[in-house]
């Protein structure tokens, strides 16, 4: 997101991909973001700070849409984000709209498997 700090992508070992741990799906004003964490509620709190409340040059509440907890997370996370890759505004956030959150809802509830 224009303005935003951008967040350091570190690569990850197969085992660690393998991993289970949470896919994450936050909201700030218009965008959502879609991240990988096993701590949700500290991941929330970066997220936060590294934003600092301000996206795309607004102030926006930041809250928790849902997460799920799943084995090989960074594999389901990147088959949401090429899903939603038509909306994508920068990195793992997005455009929320009608179309996208139908899909975070389906992914959320277990209907659809990435």
């Amino acid at each position: 997101m224009a303005g935003s700090g951008r967040e350091q992508a570190y690569p990850l070992d197969d085992a660690v991909r393998k991993s289970p741990a949470y896919v994450y799906i936050v909201q700030a004003g218009d965008y959502i973001k879609i991240g990988v964490a096993v701590d949700v509620v500290k991941r929330f709190s970066i997220i936060r700070i590294i934003h600092n409340n301000t996206f795309n040059g607004h102030v926006a509440r930041l809250r928790v849409i849902g997460a799920r907890w799943l084995d090989a997370p960074y594999y389901h996370e990147k088959r949401l984000h090429t899903t939603l890759s038509g909306w994508r505004v920068a990195n793992e956030w997005f455009l929320r709209n009608p179309n996208v959150m139908c899909e975070v809802y389906r992914f959320l509830d277990g209907r659809r498997q990435p």
